[in-house]
């Protein structure tokens, strides 16, 4: 048995069923860095600390581990979705397919060592850099996903047709948007013409509000996709 009959087990064939296990998968992720976040002693906020604030043992002693468990729960979580999403896109352009495939594995084997190495520590540079490697992993294979989706929506008419493009124009745009408002403070902020917290441009160009920024723009993104493709096949 393969990998993705197992997946195939995991997540329901059914519309309803996909939909119900991205959904899960979603509440599970919000709800223990809710959790992390209502442990967090004193006041967090988004402009001033980054997502993985809520998961080093020093600044939140109490609550470290629901961070650790929201990430572990996204990263192994979605690769049954990854083959699931990969049976129904990659059947016309199986090659193209499997690229999304392995950058989307990159991706979740990326977010596995964030969620286990904590950003304070001796091992903040492998956090650092595995954060790296799992947003670039989800950008790359979102727009590989993007190119498969577009085949199968340009084989389409009518207004089923209308109705995904517009999605789809919404999906590629929000998470455009933020993926280049991140690399911009990586940029900046690497050339010293802006602080951590975005200084003296502003916050919203900073580190942990355009990171928060992203988180959201990719779970978006990856409704927008769950959602076209439960329409299409």
């Amino acid at each position: 048995m393969t990998f993705q009959d197992i997946s195939g087990k995991i997540v329901p064939r059914t519309k309803r069923g996909f939909l119900i296990y991205f959904c899960v998968l979603i509440a599970l992720f919000f709800g223990f860095i809710t959790t992390a976040w209502i442990i967090f002693p004193g006041t967090y906020s988004i402009i001033d600390s980054s997502l993985s604030t809520l998961g080093v043992m020093g600044d939140n002693p109490d609550g470290w581990y629901f961070f650790t468990l929201a990430i572990w729960s996204v990263a192994i979580g979605i690769i049954p979705l990854y083959f699931t999403i990969h049976d129904k896109l990659g059947r016309e352009k199986p090659i193209l397919g499997k690229v999304t495939l392995f950058f989307e594995t990159i991706t979740s084997i990326g977010l596995f060592m964030v969620g286990t190495f904590q950003e304070g520590g001796d091992l903040r540079r492998v956090h650092l850099y595995s954060a790296y490697v799992g947003f670039g992993g989800f950008f790359v294979s979102a727009i590989f996903g993007w190119i498969l989706l577009g085949f199968k929506i340009s084989t389409l008419n009518g207004p089923e047709k209308r109705a995904i493009a517009k999605l789809f124009s919404i999906q590629i745009a929000v998470l455009s948007f933020f993926a280049a408002l991140f690399i911009t403070n990586i940029v900046l902020n690497g050339m010293g013409v802006i602080g951590y917290k975005g200084d003296p441009i502003g916050w919203f160009i900073g580190f942990p509000f355009t990171e928060w920024m992203l988180v959201f723009a990719i779970f978006i993104d990856k409704a927008i996709l769950v959602l076209n493709i439960s329409k299409v096949y």
